[in-house]
């Protein structure tokens, strides 16, 4: 590398070591000193022209950074913050990589675990950087990895399984099933603390539009007693839609009608919603939700069922959303230097889990679908969601009679 690049990015280095940017305030950086190696790695991302380009360069660069970690070389939190600081590098250059990485729920994965990776590992025994690994091999070698899967080369580890999930492959299937099977065969002591979650993987998974194959498998899921393994079964059942789907919804809660089977009122508003989705269809499931005397648990609910979805129906039906005036009152804890008090506050739950949802998209992609409104909304929203935190005095402790806002 040529002197000139090296004192470039040390500067930057260190002036984000010890001034981050705005956007980086809630955390203090704690980089390592940047080797050789890393400052390389630096100047080929600080070339690349564009998101994928940075993602191709990035991802092995990572494999490197946690050997270093593995090797105490440098912390989990350093690795996080050399990927932070990646982020803002090419932010500054007009390259967004969380935006990109929106775009796939493989790479949204990859994105999230690196950019909050302490708290991606707080459950991780020790520095096990399994998961770590494999969303990185999803992301350079996805072929390769579903190939592997789907070739009997099986591991039914948490991990594996999310990613598996979130690929939605055909050729994964038997995968699939074959994890069913071996849970379904070890005793439950044995996986005590991981089982639903696995359980719950795997049935997400069966839930792919079009699967129709297993419906009888997540029909028997309906009834096994769990409710979020029931809840799961309802909303994969709902997805993969048409006659045999609608028809086992139907069959459950026909079911819990007569009391043949006792299910909390949220759950059969779920079931019943996903009964239309799947027999009607995504557009009559939303505008069936949309009057204004839906009540607020349902148009909730619908919210969660049809998140995530990449459909222009969707986005649409979210944006709506975000102008509803329903409110609910709530207790709001209020923090000031010697004392604390609560209160009664409004709240409006459709337009704050809309907002959500949306967020998840690209917002190129909301743009082209709802126009240049939505991003002044968005700002608005997260400008009142910045008021309520340092009300309740998230952030610091602010006096009443001097709000840095006004």
């Amino acid at each position: 590398m040529r002197e000139y690049d090296r004192a470039k990015y040390l500067k930057d280095w260190d002036d984000y070591n010890t001034l981050p940017n705005e956007e980086e305030l809630e955390l203090s950086m704690d980089l390592p000193s940047p080797s050789p190696m890393i400052l390389e790695r630096l100047d080929l991302i600080d070339k690349a022209a564009d998101a994928p380009s940075v993602v191709k360069i990035l991802a092995p660069f990572l494999i490197e950074l946690v050997a270093m970690v593995e090797r105490d070389e440098m912390s989990p939190a350093q690795l996080e913050s050399v990927f932070r600081f990646i982020c803002q590098m090419t932010r500054f250059r007009g390259i967004f990589l969380e935006e990109y990485c929106k775009s796939d729920e493989v790479l949204s994965l990859f994105f999230l675990s690196f950019y909050d990776l302490a708290a991606f590992l707080e459950n991780s025994p020790g520095r096990d950087f399994c998961q770590s690994l494999i969303i990185i091999e999803a992301v350079t070698g996805r072929e390769n990895l579903i190939q592997k899967f789907s070739a009997g080369v099986y591991d039914y580890r948490t991990e594996y399984l999310f990613v598996a999930k979130l690929f939605r492959d055909a050729r994964l299937k038997g995968y699939f099933m074959k994890a069913l099977d071996y849970y379904r065969c070890v005793p439950d002591e044995e996986l005590i603390l991981d089982r639903e979650t696995d359980l719950e993987n795997i049935i997400d998974a069966l839930g792919t539009p079009g699967w129709v194959e297993f419906v009888p498998v997540l029909s028997g899921f309906l009834r096994s007693g769990d409710e979020v393994l029931c809840l799961t079964a309802a909303g994969a059942l709902g997805r993969i839609g048409g006659e045999d789907a609608a028809a086992a919804l139907k069959g459950f809660r026909r079911e819990y009608l007569e009391e043949i089977i006792p299910v909390e009122k949220y759950v059969a508003q779920f079931v019943d919603l996903n009964i239309i989705f799947a027999s009607l269809g995504l557009k009559c499931l939303l505008d069936g939700v949309l009057p204004r005397e839906t009540p607020l648990d349902v148009v909730r609910s619908a919210i969660r069922i049809v998140s995530g979805i990449r459909d222009p129906l969707v986005i649409s039906f979210l944006y709506r959303l975000l102008d509803d005036e329903r409110y609910e009152e709530a207790e709001v804890q209020y923090l000031a230097e010697s004392d604390s008090y609560t209160r009664q506050e409004i709240h409006f739950p459709l337009r704050e889990e809309a907002m959500i949802a949306l967020d998840a998209y690209e917002e190129d992609y909301v743009v082209s679908i709802v126009g240049d409104g939505y991003q002044y909304k968005r700002d608005y929203f997260y400008l009142e969601l910045d008021r309520l935190y340092h009300k309740k005095g998230l952030q610091k402790f602010w006096d009443e009679e001097d709000k840095p806002w006004d």
